[in-house]
């Protein structure tokens, strides 16, 4: 897997993003290694339909990079990456919940929320 791959090229902290968070930014980044500086073991963004758009790992763990090899969409993705890491005894952090951009309508939300950034709607608008 890529993840662990990464762990062992360069060490941590390690970012997953999702390509499908047409509103991720620096901040989101910024806020999950905040997280992880303030002594969480892992930060999550979840997606409001029960996956995630970003994971940051202060350093591997392996009931998590295991999960990370399954699929990050699905309404129960989300609870399952807790439990687990609950389980595992790791503190972790959560980030703001965002809409992934996963289908017609999801393109239709983002569209139409002011907090899409200009560019991105505008993108939307011409895609569908």
């Amino acid at each position: 897997m890529a993840a662990r791959a990464a762990f062992e090229a360069g060490g941590g902290p390690l970012l997953l993003a999702s390509v499908e968070a047409p509103r991720l930014s620096a901040a989101h980044a910024r806020m999950a290694l905040d997280d992880l500086a303030q002594g969480a073991d892992a930060s999550f963004g979840p997606g409001m339909d029960g996956g995630w758009y970003l994971v940051a790992l202060a350093r591997p763990h392996d009931a998590l990079l295991g999960l990370l090899d399954e699929a990050i969409d699905g309404p129960d993705v989300m609870g399952r990456t807790l439990s687990v890491a609950t389980e595992a005894g790791l503190e972790v952090g959560l980030l703001r919940m965002e809409r992934l951009l996963r289908g017609p309508g999801d393109a239709v939300a983002l569209g139409a929320d002011p907090l899409t950034p200009a560019e991105i709607r505008s993108a939307l608008r011409r895609s569908g």
